[in-house]
């Protein structure tokens, strides 16, 4: 069995191989920011040969390390003030730190007392744009431990990860901004239902008040009232049925129930109410196909009525409006015919959106 010959490359090619390496691993688990920063922190020991790494990220005034391992495992768990330590100075300043020796300062920062083993110690600002968006902590047991071409690689490194966890924490709060949009939604949903539902006792008795009337000689004039209580009535119910169904929309709880029903009682009952719109426009129902639907009948009435309602309202007084139906295969279409101005075209890709 032949084996494949090794390939012998330089240090540097070797090195951006495995920085590539890192931008693809840290890419791939956006928008995890947790594991891009475990990523980040074992590239950065595997790179420079460190004993230690963390993760320093600012809140408020303070310093904590959500990220550690190694020499640096200690440091979790714990706040400090920012001004106390090497990684909050770094994080104030932006400007990276690198300490060959540490001895004689170690009482000086908090997070490094009691950590005899840290001799060598190099902060980078992890940056997005002109943010400092976090700190990389990279430690080592013996002094002089960084390289000037470690040094580089970390700087190149925390690059690539200042501008993926910023991607992450952009896409974080995008959820939580769309939760809450979400949550701001459902409670208008709630709100719009009820006050649907409460709509329900006053419209009623304005209507059963007008079926009173009815049982009594109304002269002319108040005989026109009457009609036009009738018709602001079923206006008004039409308007609560369209909030009730929104809101279950909005809520997720928009039921359908369809049936087969006789395509001519769809259309009869949409000519009825037709004849009671405003404007005193001709009905026209043309001749169609004799057949049954698969439909929810409420919810076709619904639409018919908006859309002959819109018609009204838009077409000239006394101008026609039509009503006609034709089938294409399996499928009936229904259609509503108005003589207004139509429908700009600057405003035709949003006739489909809310209100």
């Amino acid at each position: 069995m032949e084996h494949s010959p090794a390939i012998s490359m330089p240090a540097s090619a070797q090195v951006l191989a495995e920085i590539i390496s890192a931008q693809m691993e840290m890419t791939a688990a956006l928008p995890d920011s947790d594991a891009i920063m475990h990523l980040l922190v074992q590239h950065g020991m595997d790179m420079t040969g460190a004993s230690g790494a963390s993760i320093g990220v600012r809140d408020g005034d303070d310093l904590f390390f959500p990220v550690t391992e190694g020499l640096s495992a200690g440091w979790g768990n714990v706040r400090y003030p920012l001004a106390s330590t090497l990684t909050g100075q770094c994080l104030v300043s932006g400007e990276l730190s690198c300490v060959p020796d540490l001895d004689g300062i170690s009482r000086a920062t908090p997070h490094l007392s009691g950590t005899v083993n840290i001799r060598s110690l190099l902060v980078v600002p992890l940056r997005h744009r002109d943010q400092t968006v976090a700190a990389l902590s990279l430690a080592a047991s013996e002094p002089d431990a960084f390289s000037e071409t470690d040094i580089l690689v970390t700087q190149l490194l925390a690059g690539l990860a200042g501008s993926a966890l910023a991607h992450a924490q952009a896409y974080g709060e995008l959820l939580d901004a769309k939760e809450q949009a979400e949550e701001a939604s459902a409670e208008a949903a709630e709100f719009a239902g009820m006050i649907a539902h409460e709509l329900g006792s006053p419209i009623a008795a304005i209507h059963h008040a007008s079926e009173v009337l009815g049982l009594e000689h109304l002269s002319p004039q108040q005989t026109r009232a009457r009609g036009l209580i009738e018709l602001e009535t079923k206006a008004l119910r039409l308007l609560m049925g369209d909030l009730r169904a929104a809101s279950a929309q909005e809520r997720d709880s928009f039921d359908l129930h369809p049936e087969v029903v006789p395509l001519s009682d769809l259309l009869e009952e949409a000519r009825d109410f037709a004849v009671t719109a405003p404007g005193d426009h001709p009905i026209r129902l043309e001749q169609w196909p004799v057949v049954n639907v698969l439909a929810d009948p409420g919810r076709i009435a619904q639409v018919l009525r908006n859309l002959i309602t819109n018609a009204a309202k838009y077409t000239p007084p006394e101008a026609a409006i039509t009503i006609r139906a034709r089938q294409d295969k399996d499928r009936v279409w229904i259609e509503i015919i108005d003589g207004g101005p139509g429908i700009d075209p600057e405003d035709a890709p949003f006739i489909f959106a809310k209100f």
